[in-house]
């Protein structure tokens, strides 16, 4: 899951879609700068899942259409 803030923006299960959710997010970025924080990862069902909690602040530079 990804939030803005307090906002759920993407909620993405599996690899695929993980892929299709960023590509289309990103499809106008021309740079990006991300400045990775505090990461916790809880092991879970024996070893069978993890949980992650990441925190990032992402820049991102994306060019405007011309105003006419």
């Amino acid at each position: 899951m990804v939030h803005i803030g307090d906002t759920l923006t993407m909620n993405i299960h599996g690899r695929g879609e993980m892929e299709k959710q960023f590509s289309a997010f990103t499809a106008s970025v021309e740079a990006s700068h991300h400045m990775n924080g505090q990461q916790v990862i809880t092991i879970a069902d024996s070893g069978r899942s993890a949980i992650d909690v990441h925190y990032c602040r992402a820049n991102f530079i994306v060019e405007e259409p011309e105003r006419t």
